[in-house]
């Protein structure tokens, strides 16, 4: 038949079977109900884990969507205010650009105003020293001392 080299890989088609006598079944019929009332356990444990992790779930995707929107809103609204800002920012550069040109035009009014001032008084001064000294070259003194009668009114 085979040859003895290649017979222990060889397995036999029919195996022997070993029967258990009563006592062992019982012990392995306790075995049985023992693990089928933890299988059965376990089941129900796993159910409800499983409706507990749905509510759960369901719960937290709520709680997500209702972060996500509240996120949407925030960062719209930091854009808008950012954007206004950004406007606002360049108003006010605008405005103190005008108000610096403005300023620079005052001064220099100012000092135009200032410079015909004083040219003024010295044209005043002039003016007041030459009434003066018409009036005391024309006006006879007679003897008295006080010439501020003939002073001139300004």
């Amino acid at each position: 038949m085979l040859p003895s080299h290649v017979r222990p890989f060889i397995t036999p088609s029919v195996r022997r079977v070993y029967i258990d006598g009563p006592a062992q079944s019982q012990t392995l019929q306790q075995e049985l109900s023992a693990a089928q009332n933890e299988v059965k356990i376990l089941t129900q444990e796993s159910a409800q884990l499983r409706t507990s992790y749905a509510s759960k779930k369901r719960k937290f995707e709520e709680a997500e969507r209702g972060w996500k929107d509240k996120h949407d809103q925030l960062t719209m609204s930091y854009s808008a205010k950012k954007l206004e800002l950004k406007q606002l920012s360049q108003e006010m550069t605008k405005r103190n650009q005008d108000l610096a040109v403005t300023a620079r035009l005052q001064t220099n009014e100012l000092a135009r105003i200032r410079r015909e001032r004083a040219a003024w008084i010295q044209k005043y001064g002039e003016v007041k020293t030459k009434i003066k000294n018409d009036v005391r070259r024309k006006t006879p003194n007679y003897g008295r001392t006080d010439t501020s009668l003939y002073r001139a009114p300004w």
